[in-house]
């Protein structure tokens, strides 16, 4: 596989699974809405796939060793990577109850981050172990981060002196 397009679809996948869990962590904390997932989830795998390829583009682009083919390799790769992925933690939202769907979502961005670690560290020959256990303490804290943020904005919205639109 070409460099430019394993660095997009590393980033897409890598940014998909942060930036989706993030979300789900931290409205399920706050929420506690299907709906609101599904909504959240939506916007991820558009608009956040959008920028995220923006941003991967501009940084191709500033690379004098990319060329006009590669940097839109790079784009492309890493939208669609990132897209497809966020889609895939719509699935239990549909069809099953929501505590069972959120950790099923858990479940799979854990599961897809060690597989990622493990290809990354194959591809670099590092050690996976290593490399596991660091992507899962980063992946650990923006949940952390994402599951407090929640609790205190929804602690916040429910305050009886705070009014929404009044």
């Amino acid at each position: 596989m070409k460099l430019p397009i394993r660095q997009g679809i590393s980033f897409g996948i890598t940014s998909g699974i942060v930036t989706t869990l993030g979300l789900i962590m931290g409205l399920y904390a706050g929420h506690n809405s299907a709906s609101t997932l599904i909504e959240g989830i939506l916007i991820i795998a558009v608009a956040d796939s959008l920028s995220d390829s923006l941003s991967i583009h501009s940084s191709a682009e500033a690379d004098t060793r990319f060329g006009k083919t590669k940097v839109w390799q790079t784009t492309i790769a890493a939208f669609l990577s990132k897209f497809i992925l966020s889609l895939t933690f719509l699935t239990p939202f549909f069809f099953l109850p929501l505590t069972i769907a959120f950790f099923i979502s858990l479940a799979w961005g854990i599961i897809l981050i060690i597989f990622l670690s493990i290809f990354l560290a194959q591809n670099q020959q590092h050690s996976i172990l290593q490399s596991i256990i660091s992507h899962l303490i980063l992946i650990l804290s923006v949940l952390l981060v994402s599951n407090l943020i929640g609790k205190l904005i929804s602690q916040i919205l429910t305050m009886p002196i705070y009014t929404i639109g009044q």
